[in-house]
Protein backbone atom coordinates (compact mmCIF):
# COMPACT_ATOMS: atom_id res chain seq x y z
CA UNK A 1 0.00 0.00 0.00
CA UNK A 2 1.01 3.69 -0.43
CA UNK A 3 3.43 2.65 -3.50
CA UNK A 4 2.68 3.76 -6.89
CA UNK A 5 2.57 0.52 -9.06
CA UNK A 6 0.90 -0.40 -12.90
CA UNK A 7 -0.50 -3.45 -14.79
CA UNK A 8 -0.39 -2.93 -18.74
CA UNK A 9 -3.48 -4.22 -20.88
CA UNK A 10 -2.91 -5.31 -24.96
CA UNK A 11 -6.24 -4.75 -26.66
CA UNK A 12 -7.23 -7.08 -30.02
CA UNK A 13 -10.21 -6.48 -32.49
CA UNK A 14 -12.44 -8.69 -33.37
CA UNK A 15 -9.96 -10.82 -35.68
CA UNK A 16 -7.49 -11.20 -32.71
CA UNK A 17 -4.91 -8.61 -34.18
CA UNK A 18 -3.13 -6.47 -32.03
CA UNK A 19 -4.64 -3.37 -31.97
CA UNK A 20 -1.63 -0.31 -32.20
CA UNK A 21 -3.58 2.69 -32.32
CA UNK A 22 -4.40 3.84 -28.64
CA UNK A 23 -6.25 6.69 -29.82
CA UNK A 24 -9.49 5.06 -30.63
CA UNK A 25 -10.53 3.87 -27.17
CA UNK A 26 -9.33 3.67 -23.12
CA UNK A 27 -9.89 1.80 -20.29
CA UNK A 28 -11.72 2.97 -16.86
CA UNK A 29 -10.12 1.10 -13.72
CA UNK A 30 -12.27 0.18 -10.57
CA UNK A 31 -10.49 -0.60 -7.51
CA UNK A 32 -12.80 -1.59 -4.60
CA UNK A 33 -12.23 -3.33 -1.47
CA UNK A 34 -14.67 -3.82 1.58
CA UNK A 35 -12.73 -2.17 4.53
CA UNK A 36 -14.18 -4.79 7.56
CA UNK A 37 -15.88 -8.51 7.57
CA UNK A 38 -16.63 -8.19 11.17
CA UNK A 39 -19.94 -6.63 10.28
CA UNK A 40 -22.92 -7.89 8.09
CA UNK A 41 -22.00 -7.01 4.33
CA UNK A 42 -24.98 -4.64 3.35
CA UNK A 43 -22.99 -2.28 6.07
CA UNK A 44 -19.98 -2.56 5.37
CA UNK A 45 -18.00 0.98 4.25
CA UNK A 46 -16.37 0.22 1.14
CA UNK A 47 -13.32 2.27 0.18
CA UNK A 48 -12.99 2.38 -3.64
CA UNK A 49 -10.47 4.47 -5.93
CA UNK A 50 -9.64 4.73 -10.19
CA UNK A 51 -6.61 3.85 -11.56
CA UNK A 52 -5.17 6.11 -14.28
CA UNK A 53 -5.01 4.91 -18.32
CA UNK A 54 -2.11 5.70 -19.96
CA UNK A 55 -1.17 4.55 -23.94
CA UNK A 56 2.36 3.32 -24.34
CA UNK A 57 2.85 3.71 -28.14
CA UNK A 58 5.93 1.90 -28.48
CA UNK A 59 4.68 -1.20 -26.23
CA UNK A 60 1.18 -0.79 -28.09
CA UNK A 61 -0.51 -1.15 -24.70
CA UNK A 62 -2.26 0.53 -22.03
CA UNK A 63 -0.46 1.25 -18.59
CA UNK A 64 -3.11 1.39 -15.65
CA UNK A 65 -1.27 3.84 -12.83
CA UNK A 66 -2.64 3.52 -9.51
CA UNK A 67 -1.70 4.00 -5.79
CA UNK A 68 -3.68 2.38 -3.22
CA UNK A 69 -4.02 3.42 0.33
CA UNK A 70 -4.89 0.18 2.15
CA UNK A 71 -3.91 -2.58 1.95
CA UNK A 72 -5.72 -6.04 1.27
CA UNK A 73 -8.21 -7.87 -1.68
CA UNK A 74 -9.31 -5.81 -4.25
CA UNK A 75 -12.47 -6.34 -6.77
CA UNK A 76 -10.50 -5.02 -9.85
CA UNK A 77 -13.28 -4.25 -12.67
CA UNK A 78 -11.40 -2.49 -16.62
CA UNK A 79 -13.89 -1.72 -18.31
CA UNK A 80 -12.75 -0.39 -22.42
CA UNK A 81 -14.39 2.80 -23.40
CA UNK A 82 -14.57 3.52 -26.81
CA UNK A 83 -13.82 7.47 -27.82
CA UNK A 84 -16.89 9.75 -29.13
CA UNK A 85 -16.57 8.98 -32.86
CA UNK A 86 -17.16 5.11 -32.28
CA UNK A 87 -20.22 5.80 -29.80
CA UNK A 88 -22.10 3.48 -31.88
CA UNK A 89 -19.92 0.53 -31.08
CA UNK A 90 -20.31 1.00 -27.52
CA UNK A 91 -22.94 -1.74 -27.25
CA UNK A 92 -19.49 -4.01 -28.18
CA UNK A 93 -17.67 -2.63 -24.82
CA UNK A 94 -15.67 -5.26 -23.05
CA UNK A 95 -16.00 -5.30 -19.27
CA UNK A 96 -12.98 -7.74 -17.22
CA UNK A 97 -12.99 -8.47 -14.00
CA UNK A 98 -10.31 -9.64 -10.99
CA UNK A 99 -9.16 -9.29 -7.75
CA UNK A 100 -5.93 -8.16 -7.08
CA UNK A 101 -3.90 -8.26 -3.29
CA UNK A 102 -1.99 -5.05 -2.28
CA UNK A 103 0.63 -6.19 0.92
CA UNK A 104 1.05 -4.05 4.11
CA UNK A 105 3.11 -1.06 3.84
CA UNK A 106 5.48 -2.26 6.24
CA UNK A 107 7.00 -5.31 6.39
CA UNK A 108 5.98 -6.40 10.16
CA UNK A 109 2.26 -5.72 8.64
CA UNK A 110 2.87 -8.38 6.49
CA UNK A 111 5.28 -10.84 8.63
CA UNK A 112 5.38 -10.17 12.10
CA UNK A 113 8.73 -12.42 12.05
CA UNK A 114 10.40 -9.19 10.12
CA UNK A 115 10.79 -5.72 10.76
CA UNK A 116 13.45 -4.16 8.19
CA UNK A 117 13.24 -4.01 4.42
CA UNK A 118 16.08 -3.95 2.85
CA UNK A 119 17.66 -1.72 0.06
CA UNK A 120 16.52 -4.13 -2.05
CA UNK A 121 13.09 -4.14 -0.68
CA UNK A 122 13.45 -7.58 0.79
CA UNK A 123 12.06 -7.94 4.40
CA UNK A 124 14.23 -9.05 6.64
CA UNK A 125 14.27 -9.47 11.05
CA UNK A 126 17.86 -7.85 10.89
CA UNK A 127 19.91 -5.52 8.48
CA UNK A 128 22.57 -8.29 9.02
CA UNK A 129 20.21 -10.87 6.54
CA UNK A 130 20.50 -8.19 3.78
CA UNK A 131 21.68 -9.53 0.56
CA UNK A 132 23.51 -7.99 -2.57
CA UNK A 133 25.44 -4.92 -1.80
CA UNK A 134 26.97 -4.92 1.49
CA UNK A 135 25.02 -3.64 4.66
CA UNK A 136 27.29 -2.36 7.16
CA UNK A 137 27.09 -3.05 10.44
CA UNK A 138 26.01 -0.68 13.45
CA UNK A 139 27.92 2.60 13.66
CA UNK A 140 29.99 3.39 16.45
CA UNK A 141 28.02 6.62 17.26
CA UNK A 142 29.95 7.19 20.39
CA UNK A 143 32.69 8.59 17.54
CA UNK A 144 30.09 10.60 15.35
CA UNK A 145 30.39 7.66 12.71
CA UNK A 146 27.88 7.62 10.10
CA UNK A 147 27.15 6.15 7.24
CA UNK A 148 28.79 7.85 4.49
CA UNK A 149 28.70 7.64 0.28
CA UNK A 150 32.39 8.65 0.26
CA UNK A 151 32.99 5.02 2.13
CA UNK A 152 30.77 3.07 0.50
CA UNK A 153 27.76 3.17 3.25
CA UNK A 154 30.79 1.91 6.19
CA UNK A 155 30.90 3.87 9.13
CA UNK A 156 33.04 6.78 9.07
CA UNK A 157 33.81 9.51 10.96
CA UNK A 158 35.18 12.06 8.32
CA UNK A 159 32.63 11.83 5.60
CA UNK A 160 30.93 15.16 6.33
CA UNK A 161 32.07 16.58 2.59
CA UNK A 162 29.98 18.84 0.80
CA UNK A 163 28.22 18.34 -2.74
CA UNK A 164 30.01 19.65 -5.62
CA UNK A 165 29.76 23.44 -5.88
CA UNK A 166 29.17 23.85 -1.58
CA UNK A 167 31.39 24.82 1.07
CA UNK A 168 31.70 23.94 4.81
CA UNK A 169 31.47 26.21 7.50
CA UNK A 170 34.05 25.72 10.55
CA UNK A 171 32.26 27.87 13.45
CA UNK A 172 34.63 27.81 16.43
CA UNK A 173 35.89 24.59 15.40
CA UNK A 174 32.68 22.88 15.73
CA UNK A 175 30.88 21.10 13.16
CA UNK A 176 28.20 23.35 10.70
CA UNK A 177 26.94 22.63 7.57
CA UNK A 178 27.46 22.85 3.98
CA UNK A 179 26.54 26.45 2.04
CA UNK A 180 27.25 27.74 -1.41
CA UNK A 181 30.22 30.40 -0.50
CA UNK A 182 31.85 30.81 2.86
CA UNK A 183 29.97 34.82 3.06
CA UNK A 184 26.90 32.39 4.11
CA UNK A 185 28.48 31.22 6.96
CA UNK A 186 27.31 32.71 10.36
CA UNK A 187 29.51 35.74 12.25
CA UNK A 188 30.92 33.84 15.82
CA UNK A 189 28.96 36.90 17.25
CA UNK A 190 25.73 35.29 16.92
CA UNK A 191 26.60 31.68 18.50
CA UNK A 192 27.92 33.06 21.92
CA UNK A 193 26.43 31.44 24.80
CA UNK A 194 26.33 32.88 27.94
CA UNK A 195 27.84 31.76 31.14
CA UNK A 196 25.33 29.60 32.62
CA UNK A 197 24.56 27.54 29.30
CA UNK A 198 26.53 25.11 27.46
CA UNK A 199 27.98 24.84 23.65
CA UNK A 200 26.62 21.86 22.16
CA UNK A 201 29.67 19.61 20.54
CA UNK A 202 28.09 19.12 17.33
CA UNK A 203 26.54 22.05 16.36
CA UNK A 204 27.82 25.05 18.58
CA UNK A 205 23.69 25.56 19.55
CA UNK A 206 23.61 26.91 23.01
CA UNK A 207 21.66 25.19 26.13
CA UNK A 208 20.75 24.89 29.38
CA UNK A 209 22.78 21.34 29.75
CA UNK A 210 24.61 18.66 27.68
CA UNK A 211 21.69 16.76 27.48
CA UNK A 212 20.10 18.89 26.27
CA UNK A 213 22.32 19.06 23.19
CA UNK A 214 20.51 17.87 19.83
CA UNK A 215 21.48 14.12 19.48
CA UNK A 216 23.51 12.59 16.37
CA UNK A 217 22.17 12.19 13.17
CA UNK A 218 22.26 9.07 10.91
CA UNK A 219 20.57 6.75 8.50
CA UNK A 220 19.59 2.82 8.24
CA UNK A 221 22.25 0.30 6.57
CA UNK A 222 22.14 0.50 3.04
CA UNK A 223 21.20 4.74 3.19
CA UNK A 224 23.71 7.33 3.48
CA UNK A 225 23.81 10.96 4.93
CA UNK A 226 22.81 13.65 2.52
CA UNK A 227 24.95 16.99 2.72
CA UNK A 228 21.91 18.77 4.33
CA UNK A 229 22.79 16.11 7.53
CA UNK A 230 19.08 15.14 7.99
CA UNK A 231 17.78 12.89 4.89
CA UNK A 232 18.71 10.08 4.48
CA UNK A 233 19.12 8.03 0.33
CA UNK A 234 20.26 5.07 -1.01
CA UNK A 235 24.17 4.47 -1.02
CA UNK A 236 23.42 3.02 -4.36
CA UNK A 237 22.25 6.66 -5.91
CA UNK A 238 23.74 9.53 -4.11
CA UNK A 239 21.98 11.60 -6.76
CA UNK A 240 18.64 11.60 -5.29
CA UNK A 241 20.18 14.08 -2.44
CA UNK A 242 18.28 17.14 -2.73
CA UNK A 243 20.70 19.31 -4.49
CA UNK A 244 20.39 22.61 -2.24
CA UNK A 245 23.06 24.41 -4.48
CA UNK A 246 20.67 25.54 -6.74
CA UNK A 247 18.81 27.86 -5.03
CA UNK A 248 19.47 31.50 -5.22
CA UNK A 249 22.39 33.03 -2.80
CA UNK A 250 21.53 34.21 0.37
CA UNK A 251 21.11 38.16 0.55
CA UNK A 252 22.29 40.73 2.19
CA UNK A 253 18.94 40.82 4.62
CA UNK A 254 19.06 37.03 5.51
CA UNK A 255 22.69 36.32 5.36
CA UNK A 256 23.19 33.19 6.39
CA UNK A 257 21.91 29.77 4.95
CA UNK A 258 20.63 26.55 7.44
CA UNK A 259 21.34 23.28 6.58
CA UNK A 260 17.85 22.75 4.58
CA UNK A 261 19.19 25.59 2.67
CA UNK A 262 16.89 27.96 4.20
CA UNK A 263 18.17 31.59 3.75
CA UNK A 264 17.68 33.58 7.48
CA UNK A 265 19.07 36.45 9.61
CA UNK A 266 20.78 34.60 12.50
CA UNK A 267 21.76 30.81 13.17
CA UNK A 268 19.60 30.87 15.66
CA UNK A 269 16.69 31.43 13.12
CA UNK A 270 17.64 27.41 11.68
CA UNK A 271 15.39 24.69 12.56
CA UNK A 272 15.82 23.60 15.49
CA UNK A 273 17.28 19.86 15.57
CA UNK A 274 15.84 16.57 17.60
CA UNK A 275 17.24 15.75 21.15
CA UNK A 276 16.42 12.80 21.72
CA UNK A 277 15.12 11.20 25.79
CA UNK A 278 18.74 9.68 25.91
CA UNK A 279 21.79 11.15 25.32
CA UNK A 280 23.18 7.53 24.22
CA UNK A 281 20.31 7.79 21.33
CA UNK A 282 20.30 8.67 17.68
CA UNK A 283 17.92 10.12 15.30
CA UNK A 284 16.97 8.36 12.33
CA UNK A 285 15.91 9.28 8.89
CA UNK A 286 12.00 8.90 10.21
CA UNK A 287 12.72 11.38 12.95
CA UNK A 288 12.55 8.58 16.09
CA UNK A 289 14.83 7.99 18.35
CA UNK A 290 16.88 4.88 18.35
CA UNK A 291 19.71 3.03 19.97
CA UNK A 292 22.01 2.76 17.15
CA UNK A 293 21.08 2.67 12.78
CA UNK A 294 21.16 -0.88 12.93
CA UNK A 295 17.52 -0.21 14.94
CA UNK A 296 15.85 1.97 12.68
CA UNK A 297 12.83 2.00 10.64
CA UNK A 298 12.88 1.41 7.10
CA UNK A 299 12.99 4.35 5.06
CA UNK A 300 10.44 4.49 1.73
CA UNK A 301 11.44 6.15 -1.48
CA UNK A 302 9.70 8.98 -2.95
CA UNK A 303 8.30 8.63 -6.30
CA UNK A 304 7.20 11.36 -9.15
CA UNK A 305 5.63 13.70 -9.25
CA UNK A 306 6.99 13.74 -5.27
CA UNK A 307 10.02 12.83 -6.08
CA UNK A 308 12.32 14.97 -3.55
CA UNK A 309 13.12 14.59 -0.20
CA UNK A 310 12.99 16.95 2.25
CA UNK A 311 15.13 17.39 5.66
CA UNK A 312 12.19 16.24 7.15
CA UNK A 313 11.95 12.87 5.88
CA UNK A 314 8.33 14.21 3.35
CA UNK A 315 8.24 14.10 -0.09
CA UNK A 316 7.98 17.12 -2.64
CA UNK A 317 7.90 18.05 -5.99
CA UNK A 318 10.19 20.24 -5.66
CA UNK A 319 13.16 21.57 -2.56
CA UNK A 320 11.10 24.91 -2.32
CA UNK A 321 7.73 22.89 -1.56
CA UNK A 322 9.21 21.33 1.73
CA UNK A 323 7.71 22.13 4.91
CA UNK A 324 9.62 24.73 7.21
CA UNK A 325 10.96 23.22 10.03
CA UNK A 326 9.89 24.27 13.42
CA UNK A 327 12.50 26.73 15.19
CA UNK A 328 12.50 26.75 19.03
CA UNK A 329 13.34 29.75 21.37
CA UNK A 330 16.85 29.15 22.51
CA UNK A 331 17.64 27.54 24.56
CA UNK A 332 14.54 25.48 24.23
CA UNK A 333 15.01 22.02 22.87
CA UNK A 334 12.96 20.28 20.19
CA UNK A 335 11.58 16.63 21.35
CA UNK A 336 10.80 13.95 19.45
CA UNK A 337 7.12 14.44 18.92
CA UNK A 338 8.45 17.33 16.86
CA UNK A 339 7.42 19.71 19.57
CA UNK A 340 9.16 22.32 21.85
CA UNK A 341 9.70 22.04 25.74
CA UNK A 342 12.45 24.07 27.62
CA UNK A 343 14.33 21.07 28.74
CA UNK A 344 14.30 17.47 27.45
CA UNK A 345 13.01 16.19 30.51
CA UNK A 346 9.99 18.79 29.83
CA UNK A 347 9.66 16.51 26.55
CA UNK A 348 6.71 14.26 28.44
CA UNK A 349 6.15 10.57 27.68
CA UNK A 350 7.69 9.48 24.22
CA UNK A 351 5.10 8.17 21.48
CA UNK A 352 6.84 5.03 19.70
CA UNK A 353 5.57 3.92 17.20
CA UNK A 354 4.50 -0.16 16.24
CA UNK A 355 6.98 -1.75 13.68
CA UNK A 356 3.97 -2.23 11.62
CA UNK A 357 2.91 1.46 11.39
CA UNK A 358 4.86 4.35 9.84
CA UNK A 359 6.19 7.50 11.39
CA UNK A 360 4.73 10.35 9.35
CA UNK A 361 7.49 13.05 8.88
CA UNK A 362 7.39 16.34 10.90
CA UNK A 363 4.58 15.10 13.47
CA UNK A 364 5.66 12.32 14.95
CA UNK A 365 2.15 10.74 14.30
CA UNK A 366 2.04 6.96 13.51
CA UNK A 367 -0.58 5.65 10.49
CA UNK A 368 -0.23 2.54 8.98
CA UNK A 369 1.73 4.48 5.78
CA UNK A 370 2.27 7.38 4.39
CA UNK A 371 -1.00 8.65 2.13
CA UNK A 372 -2.83 8.19 5.67
CA UNK A 373 -0.38 11.00 6.82
CA UNK A 374 -1.52 14.52 8.13
CA UNK A 375 -0.87 17.04 5.63
CA UNK A 376 -1.08 19.70 7.31
CA UNK A 377 2.63 20.61 7.72
CA UNK A 378 2.97 24.28 6.90
CA UNK A 379 5.62 26.33 4.14
CA UNK A 380 6.86 29.71 5.01
CA UNK A 381 6.82 30.88 1.44
CA UNK A 382 7.42 34.55 2.36
CA UNK A 383 11.22 34.74 2.11
CA UNK A 384 11.39 37.62 4.65
CA UNK A 385 9.34 35.39 6.94
CA UNK A 386 11.11 32.24 7.01
CA UNK A 387 11.24 30.71 10.84
CA UNK A 388 8.19 28.70 11.58
CA UNK A 389 7.59 29.60 15.57
CA UNK A 390 6.82 26.85 17.81
CA UNK A 391 3.38 27.03 17.34
CA UNK A 392 3.98 25.64 13.90
CA UNK A 393 1.78 28.13 12.47
CA UNK A 394 3.04 31.81 12.78
CA UNK A 395 5.98 32.49 10.46
CA UNK A 396 8.31 35.32 11.25
CA UNK A 397 11.37 37.44 10.42
CA UNK A 398 12.88 36.01 13.21
CA UNK A 399 12.62 33.48 15.96
CA UNK A 400 12.68 36.65 18.63
CA UNK A 401 9.75 37.72 16.94
CA UNK A 402 7.88 34.47 17.92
Amino acid sequence: AAIPSSFTIESFDKFDNVVTDGSKHTFATTFTRRLSSSVPEDERITYKFSGTALFDSDAKKHRIDYTPTWQGEYDVSVLLELNSTLQAEKANMTKYDFKAFVKHATCNGQNAATKFRCPSGTCVADYTQCTGPSVPAACDHTDLQVPCFSSGGRCNASCWSCPAGMVRCALRGYITWCVKSFSECPSPSSQLCSADQSVCALNALCRATTADCPSFRTCPPGYALCGDQQSCELLSNSSLCADHSVRASCSLKLPFRCSDGTCVRFAEDCGTPVTCAKASQVVCSDGSCQDNNAQCPSQYQCYSPQATRCPDGSCRASIDGCPSQVVCPPPWVKCEAGHCARTVADCGVRRTCLWNETRCPGTGTCRPNLLLCPTSARTCADPDRPVLCADKVTCARTVLEC
